[in-house]
């Protein structure tokens, strides 16, 4: 007898939240990225799709605890298909011993220049504040919040 409905699968369904979560942390991030800071955001009404940075910064929040909770679920269900994965490379010989002390040689140089706000990584901050910076200065032009000597642009 054949079945007319297909049972739920708890596996792709935890695998496609994780890529939802992913695309959407992707997209906020990159409008955290460019928008203003806080008080400047509140204070010109900046918006992108007609939602505010607060919003912004809240959905990115709450879908990064969603992708942590939907992974730890990914690891758990398949938990038995990794291990027999690891098994396989150590009892082979081939675990990317190279692989795996290069990408953490990265990581670490990533981590270590990222918390020391070293070049080149530290670029990507000043090109964001750039970004906000050109959009608030636009801003305060349009509005003629500036005094001519130019040391009040808030």
């Amino acid at each position: 007898m054949a079945k007319d409905k297909k049972e739920f699968r708890t596996k792709a369904f935890v695998s496609f939240v994780i890529l939802w979560a992913f695309i959407i942390l992707v997209s906020s991030g990159v409008v955290l990225y460019i928008s203003p800071s806080g008080s400047i955001a509140k204070s010109i009404s900046w918006k992108i799709l007609s939602f505010s940075r607060d919003t912004w910064r809240g959905m990115h929040i709450i879908f990064c605890f969603l992708f942590v909770v939907f992974m730890l679920l990914h690891v758990y269900f398949n938990w038995r298909e990794l291990l027999g994965y690891l098994r396989s490379k150590i009892s082979r010989g081939i675990f990317s011993r190279k692989e795996l002390v290069f990408s953490l040689i990265i990581v670490g140089i990533v981590l270590i220049f990222a918390l020391a706000r070293w070049q080149p990584l530290s670029k990507l901050l000043e090109w964001r504040d750039l970004i906000k910076y050109k959009q608030r200065t636009q801003q305060i032009i349009a509005k003629g919040e500036f005094d001519i000597k130019g040391s009040n642009l808030l």
